[in-house]
């Protein structure tokens, strides 16, 4: 398992224990076995240990000490949001498949279409079925640093020439 993986799981798990608690703080008797790791997430600023007075004030409802307690921080709280809106990653395919049209952008290009997609509920026109899927799954081929696609239909097609109409106003293109 991956460093981030760990500490997304570290997250979530003080998520879920500050959720289960009734006042709001995963408690030390609970993540004993990952101390180091809340001190080091803490530190990091993903989590928020709690104060002298907290700590009074926990130790007084749970009827024993209490020496450490931890909740997300804000940036915690970002990151496992983001990491849950982030589309999984799946292994590249040799080809683009039936009916599918391999196309490959560089990061300009690639900025143009997140721009599209971002802004797809305002357009006049409609983005293409599964372009916006597409565009956040694209992968970096980094041997020839552009980004693939694989798009399906000419509207995707279409997409890209509106696009590519864009960047030639300002004197891009997607053009080869």
């Amino acid at each position: 398992m991956a460093a981030d993986d760990k500490t997304l799981d570290l997250l979530r798990t003080v998520e879920a224990r500050r959720r289960r608690a009734e006042h709001g703080w995963a408690v030390d008797a609970v993540l004993a076995p990952v101390k180091q790791r809340v001190l080091n997430l803490a530190d990091r600023g993903l989590l928020e240990l709690a104060g002298r007075e907290e700590r009074a004030t926990l130790s007084a409802g749970e009827g024993r000490p209490v020496r450490w307690a931890a909740r997300l921080a804000p940036d915690g709280h970002d990151l496992l949001l983001y990491a849950a809106s982030r589309p999984r990653h799946t292994a590249p395919t040799d080809g683009p498949g039936p009916g599918r049209r391999r196309v490959e952008l560089c990061l300009s290009q690639m900025a143009a279409l997140w721009q599209a997609v971002s802004l797809g509920t305002h357009l006049q026109r409609p983005l293409a079925d599964g372009l916006t899927d597409q565009v956040r799954t694209a992968r970096c081929d980094h041997r020839v640093k552009r980004w693939v696609l694989h798009l399906t239909d000419d509207r995707g097609l279409r997409v890209l020439a509106a696009q590519d109409d864009r960047l030639r106003f300002r004197g891009q293109s997607l053009r080869p």
